[in-house]
């Protein structure tokens, strides 16, 4: 078949399809682009009436995309950083709050805000500075003796009330099951008798809008860092990567320490924290950090994506192996 016999049809003409024709009209091949609107663009359309920009729509673009970077002129784009933070709209009024270790700004809004306890403030913001191992220490020096400053206004009420939450940590018990969905559990509706996991979901708390990846692993480092996978090293998984983007920062196959894990956080509360069953998420010869070094007090499992009890690191036992 010759290239001109080819019929494709590419539906919208957003950024993805406009690089889709482009690619293919660089192998000779020359499609047809279906726009529903008045002009391609997408979401990443402006108009401009009596003078006021107004944007089609919200975008938010991860520049880290190889794809991105060969197709997309960034400075034609004039792009805008997002701010580390959050606008809360309480009582008619706005409260700005984040993370001034990122954005110093932050820092006067985010601790005399009426969103949290102060105490609690102080400290996500000791177990931030101690985590990210800022290499400007003048800098953590003068946050650590600012809020040593603001430390004499905690009431005692608040001491007290850290006290009794202190004595009143619960266990927690996590699990991540690979390749079911909500509707594969009784607790959401399945037909499937599950009396064992339902009386769990029954008697803790259940997650209705978790966003999960198609991919186990993918989907771990979301959990254990309530960041985007990108952003964590997990783009994809280890041996399913697009071959141009291996390598590429957001790209490493494993979970790179540009966060935080939940499991750090609860070790540094004074958890004893174990993991058991599959990791998957790097360490030795994978690349990246084992379960011991992400806050696990013990670990009992497997390292790589699949493996068995039988002969190491096999996917699957070799029964002509005796041993």
């Amino acid at each position: 078949m010759n290239k001109q016999d080819h019929k494709i049809h590419i539906i919208g003409g957003g950024i993805s399809g406009l690089i889709a024709a482009k690619v293919l009209e660089e192998h000779g091949i020359y499609p047809i682009l279906l726009e529903a609107t008045d002009r391609v663009g997408g979401r990443v359309k402006t108009d401009i009436v009596s003078g006021y920009q107004l944007d089609h729509g919200f975008q938010v673009l991860l520049t880290a995309y190889p794809a991105a970077q060969k197709y997309l002129d960034f400075k034609a784009l004039e792009l805008q950083k997002f701010i580390p933070g959050a606008a809360i709209f309480k009582n008619k009024k706005q409260v700005t709050i984040g993370d001034p270790l990122r954005d110093l700004s932050l820092l006067l809004p985010t601790l005399f805000s009426k969103i949290g306890t102060f105490s609690d403030k102080i400290k996500i913001l000791t177990i931030s500075i101690f985590k990210k191992k800022m290499k400007n220490i003048y800098f953590a020096l003068g946050v650590a003796l600012f809020l040593g400053a603001c430390a004499d206004s905690v009431s005692k009420e608040d001491v007290q009330s850290v006290a009794q939450e202190e004595e009143k940590r619960p266990n927690i018990l996590l699990l991540v099951g690979d390749d079911i969905a909500f509707g594969d559990l009784g607790a959401y509706g399945s037909e499937i008798p599950t009396p064992n996991m339902d009386r769990l979901a029954n008697a803790g708390v259940r997650f209705s809008n978790f966003h999960a990846s198609p991919v186990c692993s993918v989907t771990r480092s979301m959990l254990m860092t309530g960041c985007n996978n990108i952003e964590v090293g997990l783009g994809a998984f280890d041996y399913s990567f697009y071959p141009p983007s291996k390598g590429v920062q957001g790209y490493q196959g494993y979970l790179t320490k540009d966060a935080v894990a939940i499991s750090e956080l609860m070790s540094d509360a004074g958890y004893e924290v174990y993991k058991s069953g599959k990791w998957h998420l790097g360490g030795e010869a994978l690349g990246g950090h084992p379960p011991l070094d992400w806050g696990f007090t013990k670990e009992f499992g497997i390292l790589s994506g699949g493996s068995n009890h039988w002969n190491d690191l096999a996917m699957t036992p070799d029964f002509s192996d005796p041993n």
